[in-house]
């Protein structure tokens, strides 16, 4: 009485995988299956990211790393929410209290201060305000690419049976879909979500 091995469950790509290690192709020559990553599932796509190069190495490739431009921009967004609250407390201090009380002199010393102070804070809101909207944007759209270049070597080191499962429209579709989403999701749209965030915080400590 034969009895028969358990097979494991047939893989996309794992027999590609065998016919090229059958033809002396070692393990580190073939591509392998999917992308892993110990990072939590809302920050997965972060992890596409290549190697951090040091800056002294490679100046440019450190400056518009996917994890430098959000650094950046992170601190960016923490300048710019705290400019409203800022520009509020300087009226509500400062300018009020001056305008109410004292010569006329001192009045206009006020109000002059005041027109200084509001103008480097509006300064500061628009350099900050630029600062992370292209660096967010940067970023996620350099990261797109890196994943874009993995979703392709994923796709074309499948087998002939993937393919008849699925169609090439359904997952250039699916892919363009998806990248899309990501793009929205690690740019503009997280460079809100913190500045929201931080907003609240700067206005419960100014407050």
């Amino acid at each position: 009485m034969s009895s028969k091995l358990p097979t494991e469950k047939a893989v996309p790509g794992e027999q590609s995988r065998r016919v090229l290690q059958a033809k002396g192709d070692t393990c580190e020559s073939v591509m392998p299956l999917g992308h892993r990553s110990n990072l939590p599932l809302l920050l997965y796509p972060l992890s596409f990211a290549p190697p951090l190069e040091a800056p002294w190495l490679s100046p440019r490739e450190f400056l518009l790393h996917p994890w430098v431009l959000h650094g950046v921009g992170l601190m960016a967004i923490m300048i710019s929410s705290a400019t409203l609250p800022v520009a509020q407390l300087v009226q509500g201090k400062y300018w009020l209290p001056g305008i109410n009380d004292g010569s006329v002199k001192d009045r206009t010393e006020v109000g002059v201060n005041t027109a200084l102070y509001l103008l480097s804070i509006s300064l500061v809101m628009l350099f900050s305000y630029f600062t992370w909207f292209y660096c967010f944007a940067k970023a996620s759209n350099i990261l797109i690419e890196y994943i874009r270049i993995k979703y392709v070597s994923s796709v074309i080191s499948q087998d002939a049976a993937y393919f008849d499962k699925y169609g090439s429209g359904e997952i250039a579709t699916k892919g363009t879909t998806e990248l899309d989403t990501i793009d929205k999701g690690f740019g503009e749209n997280l460079g809100w979500v913190i500045w929201l965030g931080c907003y609240l915080i700067a206005v419960s400590h100014f407050g």
